[in-house]
Order: structure tokens, then sequence, then C-alpha cells
């Protein structure tokens, strides 16, 4: 049990990871939203169940690098959020605060 609990946390490590590869904030955010999600969904699972989860969840995995990797070739620039995030990293206003108005 602990062994397939360290599986499934690699698994959800890795899956995050790869979503944090999309150039694309809207992508990125949607891909860490529906692997949080999923796992979120499956956490109770019957051991049995989780090992199938498991499985299926590998091909996902696949499905998301590809995805980042088509992302990153056809990036069409940077979105409004993007542009927003490393404008508030350049003035050193931390997130979750105002910025100061000009």
């Amino acid at each position: 049990m602990a062994a397939q609990r360290s599986q499934v946390l690699s698994l959800m490590r890795t899956m995050l990871r790869a979503s944090k590869s999309f150039k694309d904030y809207n992508f990125r955010a949607y891909a860490q939203r529906r692997v949080a999600a999923g796992f979120r969904e499956n956490m109770h699972a019957a051991p049995a169940e989780a090992a199938e989860l498991l499985a299926a969840a590998e091909p996902q995995l696949e499905m998301i690098r590809r995805q980042a990797l088509i992302n990153s070739m056809y990036h069409g620039g940077e979105s409004v959020m993007s542009a927003y995030a490393s404008q508030r990293a350049q003035t050193g206003v931390p997130s979750g605060t105002t910025a100061p108005s000009a």
C-alpha cells in the first residue's frame, strides 16, 4: 500500500511538472487544474481500482508531454495573464497584492 501511495504521488508530481511546461497560461492552468482534480476525485479509490487508474494515467502523462511540445512549437505570443505575471515579477510586487498605481 505504501509503495502504491508513493507511485501515485510520484505520478502526480510528474504530471504537474509536465503541465508547467505549457507556454500558454490558459493551457498550463487548465492542465494543472485537471491533474489536481483527477487525483482528488480518485483519492479514496480501492487498491485494485487504484492500480487500474495508475495504468490509465500513464498515457495521460504522455499526452500532456506531447501537447506541451506542440504548444511550444506553435506558441502564438504572450497572453495577457503571462504579460501581467512577468510585469509583476519585474516590479517586485508579490502575487496576491495589488500593484501600486501610476
